[in-house]
């Protein structure tokens, strides 16, 4: 049968690193076996490794007993002359175990909970974590944590508390031995929570924790939270300036509010006192007319003019009519009125305006107001019988005011002097309105 001296001299080589190679298994598993409470693997791990340690040796020792031409002792004879597959099956056989710890062993570090798995979950975490002993000796720390203090401070974590304490104080200044390169952190906030900003831009807040003799110190990625947060600052800020600017309106409100009741009042005593004037002019140019209704105008002027009259006694309507017959005007109405209020007084408004224009400028003697309404808009049209314009109507203070009126609430005035004059208002239907 063939022996360890037939084989070639590469055989020989190859054979014996096979016997060092599980030699050197056998010296590494045994800090993963001897902890383990099963005693089979205490007992088999030594004698394969004694077993392949001795052919290792044996072995050896044959190649420089040949290679010196020196006497074989008796025992190295005996086990080189031994069948080399005995020797093959002894190697593979201790190959084959240790494999099976191996794997036996993987398996267990799955499906158990050991410190090692311990240490793998916390690396696996996204925030960073360390516990550490008050005097600053490090039990446990995940590599986020150790990723954070060698960016912050430009070193690896070896004392946690004073790596706290360089993070409450915010002396975390440090410039990398690399050129160009630096690893300052901006300090955001100081403190128990301190947060910084690395250079990679993301937003990182620390927090420690006493836990009885342990400390815990955590850090956590909040960008997106600051973000959010400088946002939230800058919208309220923006909601401050609004607020103030509404306080500013609100003080001037009342003064607005009487200045636009002012207004009013002058439109109206506006239009009243061309009323009563045209009425006293037809008055005097004709002595068979009654003076009573343009007293009646006059009395009507002077109450308001001294605030005794404000409010109107008479319906808008009935004041247009009664106006147009005091002033010798027919008055010729077309279409219904709208409903509205808003723009039902606009278009009477509108209407006593060019009843004044059309006595004192067209010397006019019938007034036509046409109403109209579409599924989108009101509309009046208003022209007379008088005089053509000789060019361009111009605005004075009564047409400018209800241009004024009309335009506040969306709506349009125009005036036509080709071939007659018209004065048209239109405003749409729907949305609220403040005249």
């Amino acid at each position: 049968m063939a022996t360890f001296y037939d084989l070639s001299e590469t055989a020989q080589i190859l054979f014996m690193a096979a016997q060092f190679i599980a030699t050197c298994m056998g010296i590494c598993m045994v800090p993963m076996v001897y902890p383990k409470r099963r005693w089979l693997p205490k007992l088999i791990l030594p004698i394969g490794f004694l077993i392949s340690g001795g052919m290792l040796a044996i072995f050896s020792a044959n190649i420089r007993v040949q290679k010196q031409n020196l006497p074989m002792p008796a025992v190295t004879k005996w086990a080189s002359e031994l069948p080399i597959w005995i020797s093959i099956l002894l190697l593979v056989a201790i190959f084959g175990y240790m494999v099976f710890l191996l794997v036996r062993e993987r398996l267990y570090r799955k499906s158990t909970i050991t410190r090692f798995s311990i240490k793998e979950g916390l690396d696996s975490l996204s925030s960073g974590l360390c516990f550490y002993e008050p005097s600053g000796r490090i039990i446990l720390s995940n590599n986020c944590m150790q990723e954070l203090c060698h960016k912050l401070v430009g070193r690896d974590l070896q004392n946690a508390a004073l790596f706290w304490q360089l993070l409450q104080q915010g002396e975390t200044n440090h410039v990398s031995k690399k050129p160009g390169v630096s690893l300052n952190g901006v300090c955001l906030r100081q403190g128990d929570t301190p947060a910084y900003r690395l250079p990679d831009g993301t937003v990182w807040s620390f927090a420690m924790e006493q836990l009885g003799s342990i400390c815990q110190l955590t850090a956590a990625d909040t960008t997106q939270i600051h973000e959010l947060t400088t946002r939230l600052e800058q919208e309220n800020q923006q909601l401050e300036q609004f607020n103030q600017r509404l306080r500013d309106y609100g003080e001037k409100a009342d003064a607005l509010t009487r200045a636009k009741e002012r207004l009013e009042i002058k439109v109206k005593v506006h239009g009243m006192l061309g009323q009563a004037l045209l009425a006293t002019r037809r008055c005097l140019q004709d002595e068979g007319i009654s003076t009573d209704e343009a007293m009646s105008l006059w009395h009507h002027s002077v109450a308001v003019l001294h605030k005794e009259a404000v409010q109107e006694t008479e319906k808008p309507l009935e004041a247009l009519k009664k106006a147009a017959a005091a002033t010798g005007i027919t008055l010729e109405l077309k279409g219904e009125i709208p409903e509205e209020a808003k723009v039902r007084q606009l278009f009477l408004q509108a209407a006593a305006e060019s009843l004044t224009n059309a006595i004192s400028h067209a010397k006019a003697k019938t007034l036509y107001v046409d109403f109209a309404e579409d599924p989108y808009a009101y509309r009046v049209s208003i022209y007379n019988d008088g005089l053509l314009p000789t060019g361009p109507v111009r605005e004075g203070g009564g047409l400018s005011a209800l241009r004024k009126n009309v335009e506040r609430i969306g709506g349009q005035l125009e005036i036509k002097s080709v071939p007659q004059f018209i004065l048209t208002v239109t405003i749409g239907k729907g949305g609220d309105r403040d005249v």
